[in-house]
């Protein structure tokens, strides 16, 4: 939350430059050239097609258009548990994409070996460097769903949820 008469670089050092990184993805998805660094105060690495990321390079596929605000209303709510009251509609639509890129990516690479994407296929796509916390909650997540089938087996609720109303 932003305090009367703070700046946000005060508060965060790097919020020009963040804020240039910004700018120059949003006129890249709209087929503009990167914006100018000197607004930023400094230099801002160019991140046009030449220099995309690798999983680009490497897929050479975009996801589908239609995937477009599919985390919209979630990422809105994230933001605001993380401390942004009103989260800006661009600032949204490009955690949006961010998200939506990075999950076709992920699904991609690890939907190489076959038809269907098996549990085994993101163990092995989330074994790179940098990737341990995604591959620690993985693990954590498959032992939480064996859990809960043995505690719905124990109890004979195989439909569990569907008749709380009830």
């Amino acid at each position: 939350m932003r305090q009367q008469g703070g700046s946000w670089p005060q508060f965060y050092p790097n919020a020009a430059l963040a804020a240039q990184a910004t700018a120059n993805y949003l006129a890249m998805r709209q087929g503009q050239g990167p914006a100018s660094s000197k607004a930023a105060g400094g230099q801002v690495e160019d991140i046009s097609q030449d220099n995309r990321s690798a999983s680009d390079a490497r897929l050479g596929k975009k996801p589908p258009p239609t995937l477009k605000g599919l985390f919209t209303k979630d990422l809105k709510e994230i933001m605001y548990g993380l401390g942004d009251e009103a989260p800006a509609a661009d600032t949204v639509a490009l955690m949006d994409d961010i998200l939506v890129e990075y999950l076709h990516d992920l699904i991609t690479t690890a939907g190489q070996g076959g038809k269907t994407i098996q549990t085994e296929d993101l163990r092995r796509t989330l074994q790179g460097p940098g990737d341990e916390r995604k591959l620690a909650r993985l693990e954590e997540l498959i032992v939480l769903q064996i859990e809960i089938k043995k505690a719905r087996a124990i109890n004979g609720l195989e439909t569990a949820g569907r008749n709380l109303g009830e």
